[in-house]
């Protein structure tokens, strides 16, 4: 991507307030050297157009949720704006389909209360209502927290898309059709263990390895995917399952303010680009970055942690694999990590922080 040799990166800080940040940052430096803000409640999630021309936000609002288009240009006019989506949606991605038409832009959202996966058609950056929305009815073991399914994110993987459900204890598989526009077509479920609410994933460059953090039981899944030859199924296999949190006692001991048992959370999890590191950040009291190294099969083993401000949720590692950009929501700021890609160890460049009210996502233009 051009930004590795450019002076500057144009990075949108998602949050859960009033507003989204438009910030230049000096890429050597880290330094804010341009600031602006739009108005968009809880826009917890964004997602670029391919050609960057737009950006997409979800407003992750209860009933009041929405899904917003802009111009990814200065003053970022909203193109559009669609109300009563499926509620609360946390994650949305963009996809471009080829068509007898030509080129179809489509969005999809993972839709956390609403416990569905919407699809959204896109025509120059204006979104259109819903052109298909698949719903799950599942629940889990906590009669509070997994009451009805809750989709957190998903993942693709060719033709093949995965959906973590945080209510349902389960992985959705569904096949992706693009023969006549974008469609999903339901296939099978993979459970997890009771109660260990599945949150994020990663997904290995060959296809072969997903990855799922659990948010509740704070473990860490290892799937082995294999494509029949036809290509008309997929296998998941569980390979490995461990926990990677601290013990109880070391969360509460270090953080006064939590109590009880269990309370720390599994947040994002991301593959370092070289592929030989695996990265998951846990919250509510653990507060770090646990560094897990891979061997050639793929199974993970914990080598190191770093730790960040309060309550780091998703992150990002530039492409080049030198730096992790980390929100911390209740610390008000964005933290900025070295990574060094051969020993995957990284540290804080503590005088790098930046300060942003309840910053909870970075993408980088």
């Amino acid at each position: 991507m051009s930004f590795l040799f450019a002076m500057i990166l144009q990075m949108l800080v998602g949050t859960y307030g009033e507003q989204i940040y438009k910030m230049k940052v000096d890429s050597v430096t880290f330094e804010i050297l341009g600031c602006d803000t739009v108005a968009v409640d809880n826009a917890s999630y964004l997602a670029l157009s391919s050609d960057g021309k737009y950006f997409y936000t979800v407003s992750e609002s209860g009933a009041d949720s929405k899904i917003s288009s802009f111009e990814n240009k200065f003053p970022y006019r909203r193109l559009s704006c669609i109300e009563g989506v499926s509620m609360d949606p946390c994650f949305i991605v963009t996809r471009d389909v080829a068509t007898d038409q030509g080129l179809c832009t489509y969005l999809m959202t993972g839709d956390y209360s609403g416990g569905s996966i919407s699809v959204f058609p896109v025509e120059e950056g204006y979104v259109k209502p819903a052109s298909q929305v698949v719903r799950f009815n599942c629940s889990g073991l906590d009669t509070v927290r997994q009451r009805s399914s809750h989709i957190h994110q998903f993942k693709s993987s060719g033709k093949w898309l995965f959906a973590s459900d945080l209510g349902g204890d389960r992985l959705h598989v569904l096949k992706i059709s693009q023969e006549s526009g974008l469609h999903l077509d339901s296939l099978f479920d993979v459970r997890t263990a009771p109660g260990s609410g599945p949150r994020h994933m990663a997904i290995n460059a060959k296809g072969t390895r997903l990855y799922l953090l659990s948010e509740v039981s704070c473990e860490l899944y290892v799937y082995m995917l294999k494509e029949d030859r036809a290509g008309d199924n997929i296998e998941m296999r569980l390979i490995q399952r461990l926990f990677i949190g601290d013990s109880d006692d070391e969360v509460i001991a270090n953080n006064p303010l939590v109590s009880g048992v269990n309370t720390q959370a599994g947040g994002d999890i991301q593959l370092h680009p070289n592929g030989k590191y695996l990265y998951a950040s846990l919250r509510n009291g653990a507060d770090k970055i646990a560094i897990f190294e891979l061997d050639s099969n793929g199974m993970a083993a914990r080598k190191s942690s770093c730790s960040t401000a309060l309550h780091p949720r998703n992150f990002t590692i530039l492409p080049d694999g030198c730096t992790m950009i980390v929100p911390c929501k209740n610390s008000d700021l964005i933290q900025f990590f070295q990574i060094d890609p051969v020993s995957g160890l990284m540290s804080e460049m503590a005088e790098k922080r930046i300060s942003a009210k309840c910053p909870v996502l970075t993408v980088i233009e």
